[in-house]
């Protein structure tokens, strides 16, 4: 049931980038730290994130390497 409820899942899309099978994730021992959890959820102290929730003004990446908002992907790759 969870394999055929996390194929059809139209929810944590970042998450299934990373970990696009459960038994992938599973096989893993992974240390689940806070920015382990930021980095898989794309929830956390992350500009476009922030700025959802109008917490910041801003979303843009203080990168300068990309003039669109600072997610969870572009900070991996570039910050």
């Amino acid at each position: 049931m969870a394999k055929r409820e996390w194929a059809e899942t139209t929810k944590g899309v970042i998450t299934k980038a990373f970990f696009p099978k459960i038994e992938d994730r599973l096989k893993l021992r992974l240390n689940t730290t806070p920015n382990y959890t930021t980095i898989v959820t794309g929830h956390g102290n992350i500009k476009s994130y922030l700025y959802k929730y109008k917490i910041i003004d801003n979303p843009m990446c203080p990168c300068k390497k990309v003039t669109k908002q600072c997610n969870t992907l572009h900070w991996i790759a570039h910050c």
